[in-house]
């Protein structure tokens, strides 16, 4: 069984997506935003390098290398990866 919407359900439901649209568009884009300046560059580079071998990973030739994210955070929240105070 269907039932027809009224013109003022229509219009109402037209308004709301409008608006929504509206405010999606004037949010901006949601991407990434660029990564703070860590304390020592090289020494953070060098120390994310190691979750390249990560134990446990499965990289058969040919195919993505498969990685542990909380490996990578985790050395992410060592000393010379700390980003440096806003300010």
């Amino acid at each position: 069984m269907s039932t027809r919407r009224s013109v003022l359900q229509r219009t109402a439901a037209l308004t709301a997506a409008a608006v929504l649209a509206t405010g999606l568009a004037g949010a901006g884009p949601a991407g990434a935003a660029a990564p703070a300046p860590v304390a020592d560059p090289t020494a953070c580079a060098a120390l994310l390098a190691q979750v390249l071998s990560w134990p446990g990973g499965v990289h058969a030739p040919g195919s993505p290398q498969v990685v542990s994210d909380a490996y990578e955070s985790h050395l992410l929240r060592q000393p010379a990866c700390r980003a440096l105070p806003a300010g």
